[in-house]
């Protein structure tokens, strides 16, 4: 695992899920190990614990070829989730979009498919802050 004291622009460890027995239901993949996410929109480490469990992606039906659930795009979903889940108080729905985007790239997803996923967690994903 990477080192705290230099943390490197995006950096994640890859995650390790889980299929939860029942199928897909709202929060089916458990991480097995802990994760760490340097965010370099925020300069903040983002930890998401053992046990921890996502959906990966909520994608309505109409956007399942854009963006399918267990594909693209994982580590950057687990990090948004923990983040619409928790709510730290430096954080706002929009600046969690950010670092959505900026996990999708860290992930390579190309950019026309990242400028979807993004657009769609901003206008369809939770708000506060």
């Amino acid at each position: 695992m990477k080192s705290f004291a230099e943390p490197q622009a995006g950096y994640m460890d890859n995650p390790v899920v889980e299929l939860l027995p029942g199928g897909f239901g709202s929060a089916p993949y458990r991480v097995k190990e802990r994760l760490h996410y340097w965010s370099e929109v925020t300069g903040k480490w983002i930890n998401i614990e053992k046990g921890y469990q996502s959906d990966l992606l909520s994608v309505p039906w109409f956007f399942s070829r854009i963006m399918p659930r267990g594909g693209y795009g994982k580590r950057a979903a687990i990090v948004h989730d923990v983040l619409c889940d928790t709510r730290p108080d430096w954080s706002t729905s929009d600046l969690a979009a950010d670092i959505f985007d900026e996990a999708l790239k860290l992930d390579g997803v190309p950019t026309w498919r990242r400028q979807a996923m993004v657009w769609a967690v901003r206008n369809f994903g939770p708000k506060w802050g």
